[in-house]
């Protein structure tokens, strides 16, 4: 959930996107105190619809925040920047919001007594160990861990990619890269004989690194396809634009409709579900940064701005918001009302206390931290004094990927 831009350059269609993104996530976590993930449980309805599912279905809106991620990462490692100067953005950014809320743990588990017991988990969050420990806190949490790993790996995603001079092999390297986590799926599952908990699914398939980090690969393989227009002419045409974004989208849709996807887990669910909607969703970006279409107006409209601002606080704070505004709505006269009021009664608290925790977060913590990094790193002519890494420049070594075929 990285920052929207990169060396001045702003896509308004990654707004619309990132704000997609994050109200995926929001909609499938209002139904957490409504839902088990044991057994389904309709909640709304209209007509003869039951909405429940495309809700319920919002987790794949962190498979749209990593192919976002992965292409705004991407194209920031194939700048000038010195490996010092990436992975201090990238910490600066994502760490002092993020450990603020695990200062706010920190205090809930001292006050509570719990502290004993979890000392262990908080350590691991600190560390961002959580896709492997469990995010035992707060679950959205767990994603963070993934794409820090990524952070850390995608220099040498970039160098071996650099390493291979016809374009064509840097393909293979990048498609090798998506590949194996998604082989590396179905091996861990071979031992999977028919359905499997939602519980266990998690922990051991969806959350790890190395078995959920595809989509991640596919948006640093469309920030290489950026990098090298001159060489994919067909990604700029019009006509190949609306493809990849409309059926990008139909693939998105066939997923998140008809039916929860996570109700029935087998072999198939653990192996293809992440690895298709990552492609959908891969289609629709690569479709955003080469150009305009018919998207162009729903995606580019200026209210997403916002939202797509405060996403990362958003992705935060709206779990840690949901205890508080249940027992709000709980205390609403029509409390007793049936599953879809109580939903209804529960979602504008759930959606403002969610806002203002996401828009203090940001205002306190995540801007000022930000406007000290870009003062800090405008006062350095040259970036490399900072860190042992000085002499090591990730462009350096990766020149000849920008550079046409001779």
């Amino acid at each position: 959930m990285s920052q929207r831009s990169v060396g001045g350059v702003h896509w308004p269609e990654l707004d619309g996107l990132r704000a997609l993104a994050i109200l995926l996530v929001m909609a499938r976590h209002s139904l957490r105190p409504f839902t088990s993930s044991d057994s389904y449980t309709p909640v709304l309805t209209i007509g003869s619809f039951d909405v429940t599912p495309s809700l319920l279905n919002g987790w794949i809106g962190v498979d749209l925040f990593f192919v976002l991620s992965g292409f705004l990462i991407g194209r920031q490692a194939w700048r000038s920047d010195s490996l010092t100067r990436f992975w201090f953005k990238r910490v600066t950014r994502i760490l002092p919001a993020y450990w603020t809320c695990l200062a706010i743990v920190a205090v809930i588990l001292t006050c509570t007594g719990q502290w004993q017991r979890s000392g262990g988990d908080f350590l691991a969050h600190v560390v961002m160990l959580q896709d492997y420990t469990g995010s035992v806190f707060v679950p959205a949490f767990w994603s963070l861990g993934a794409e820090e790993k990524f952070y850390l790996l995608a220099p040498l995603f970039v160098f071996l990619v650099a390493r291979c001079r016809p374009r064509r092999s840097q393909l293979l390297v990048l498609a090798s890269l998506w590949v194996i986590p998604i082989v590396m799926r179905g091996i861990a599952a071979v031992s999977v004989d028919g359905v499997i908990p939602y519980v266990d699914y998690f922990l051991r398939y969806r959350s790890p690194f190395h078995l959920t980090c595809e989509s991640l690969v596919l948006g640093l393989t469309i920030a290489w396809i950026s990098l090298n227009a001159d060489a994919m002419p067909a990604v700029q045409r019009r006509r190949t634009r609306e493809l990849l974004f409309w059926g990008g989208a139909a693939v998105v849709l066939w997923w998140l409709v008809p039916a929860d996807i996570l109700s029935r887990i087998d072999r198939t669910t653990i192996v293809a579900a992440p690895a298709v909607v990552g492609l959908g969703f891969a289609g629709m970006v690569l479709a955003a940064v080469s150009g305009s279409g018919s998207f162009t107006p729903a995606l580019g409209w200026h209210v997403w701005r916002p939202v797509a601002t405060g996403s990362y606080t958003l992705y935060l704070t709206h779990m840690m918001a949901i205890p508080f505004a249940q027992a709000l709505a709980d205390a609403m006269p029509f409390a007793g009302a049936s599953l879809a009021g109580q939903w209804l009664a529960f979602l504008p608290w759930y959606l403002g206390l969610s806002a203002l925790a996401a828009f203090a977060l940001h205002r306190l913590v995540e801007k000022p931290v930000l406007e000290w990094r870009d003062r800090y790193l405008k006062s350095f002519e040259s970036f490399g004094s900072f860190g042992p890494f000085e002499s090591f420049s990730i462009v350096r070594r990766v020149r000849a990927v920008q550079r046409p075929e001779r």
